[in-house]
């Protein structure tokens, strides 16, 4: 679980900038018919490069051309692109600037700036977060919020439109693809529910299920099933009268289905097969564990699970995990880039994997608490006899607690595996996991 917490900025305050720039030297005011930014759709400032438009599109467009940046758009150029969406995709920006005129030889780099930050350090390699933010700049709230992704801000167009309240969460990821992330893992959660429950009869090989299609992307198929097990073969059946290989049977169930969710991950499709085992051998457990551990602590039963994995269980009931939250923190447990046994890029990619899903938690809560105040505000004014109550806890310590489940997982799941491997048969899918044998 190494280097599970990452540092998350967040901020409950709001600095909202207004534009207070002068156009730069070679740019030339509009006439007085008003016209519209060439690129974004937007109110243009002037012509800019040769072209009618915004100041957004404009820095943009200096931005690019003097720091000779290149994109590459994940949609292969069929981005959805208007001004609420301007941000969202730097390369189909960058590509309508020169499809509608504007002229790179028309920026003047050797001269010094009207905007005493145009050529600040901070604008291309920021030194912080905070310095970033505290800077007064002389750009409107769009092309403040379109800086070099490695400076934190607030909130986005892209992800929200024009009316929308900002959230208080400072990620440099745009906001609008943490929230589609979460929403995907949400549906992949669902998914896995469904099958869970069905009448699919799942395979304890790993080998065979890195081979197959992914079964969670037609799990429509599988039809729903009353039963709380799986339905094995007759030989099996007459044996689920024993504890001891009912416990075996939905521990091999659930591993087999953790292997299934790990296949939804385009990333995890690209990796190398051996890399793949080696992941899902030092994730799988602890990704059925975090299930088993929720699914209990719903109810009061008392089990292997519920004794071995007590502190896990007692910090989803105190914090009460919603099931958005739920998905991402999955997302957390599974995307580990400490395993020695990766290369140095997949490493580099599980971790920024894992960067995306805690700014998405992270965006996630913060936009719950958001609406928890504002619904409490809304009911304390439309009361006659308003009751004063305690405020939800804030966003950076929701945000802890959450990240700190997985620690808790950690610690519990040694004492798990032990008793795991003391109760259950040496052949079965899940002591073969766990001793790490395939």
């Amino acid at each position: 679980m190494t280097g599970l917490l990452l540092p998350v900025q967040a901020h409950l305050g709001i600095a909202r900038l207004h534009s207070t720039s002068r156009p730069a030297t070679d740019d030339t005011p509009l006439p007085s018919s008003k016209q519209l930014c060439a690129v974004c759709g937007d109110d243009s400032t002037g012509y800019h490069y040769e072209v009618p438009s915004c100041n957004g599109c404009k820095t943009f467009f200096r931005r690019t051309v003097v720091s000779k940046r290149r994109f590459k758009c994940h949609k292969s150029g069929n981005c959805l692109f208007n001004k609420e969406h301007r941000c969202a995709c730097r390369s189909c920006r960058f590509r309508k600037c020169l499809e509608v005129g504007m002229n790179p030889n028309a920026i003047q780099t050797s001269r010094p700036s009207a905007l005493p930050t145009e050529n600040s350090p901070s604008t291309t390699l920021p030194s912080s977060p905070d310095t970033c933010s505290s800077r007064k700049r002389g750009y409107d709230i769009s092309s403040l919020l379109d800086m070099q992704p490695n400076c934190s801000t607030v909130t986005s167009r892209c992800s929200t439109p024009a009316d929308a309240p900002q959230t208080p969460f400072r990620t440099k990821y745009c906001p609008k693809e943490l929230a589609e992330r979460a929403s995907t893992l949400k549906t992949v959660e669902d998914r896995l529910s469904r099958v869970r429950n069905s009448t699919y009869l799942p395979t304890l090989n790993l080998i065979d299920i890195l081979t197959r299609p992914c079964v969670l992307e037609n799990a429509e198929k599988y039809a729903v099933s009353s039963k709380v097990l799986f339905s094995y073969p007759e030989i099996f059946r007459n044996a689920f009268q024993s504890r001891q290989c009912a416990v075996d049977t939905t521990w091999d169930e659930e591993l087999s289905l953790q292997a299934e969710y790990a296949k939804t991950f385009q990333w995890f499709r690209e990796m190398h097969i051996e890399e793949k085992l080696a992941l899902l051998m030092d994730r799988l457990f602890y990704m059925a564990a975090m299930r088993k551990a929720n699914e209990t602590a719903k109810g009061d039963s008392i089990n292997i699970v519920s004794h071995s994995l007590r502190s896990t269980i007692s910090a989803l009931r105190r914090i009460v995990v919603d099931p958005v939250a739920f998905a991402i923190l999955n997302a957390i447990i599974f995307t580990d880039y400490a395993t020695p046994y990766f290369s140095e890029k997949t490493s580099a990619i599980l971790r920024e994997e894992r960067e995306k899903y805690v700014h998405a938690l992270g965006l996630h809560l913060f936009e719950k608490l958001v609406n928890q105040i504002l619904a409490r505000l809304l009911a304390y004014s439309s009361s006659e006899n308003p009751v004063i109550s305690r405020y939800p806890p804030d966003g950076a310590s929701r945000l802890t607690d959450h990240l700190s489940l997985a620690w808790s997982l950690l610690s519990d799941c040694c004492e798990l595996r032990k008793n795991l491997l003391n109760t259950l048969p040496p052949s079965s899918f899940t002591s073969q996991i766990l001793s790490l044998k395939l």
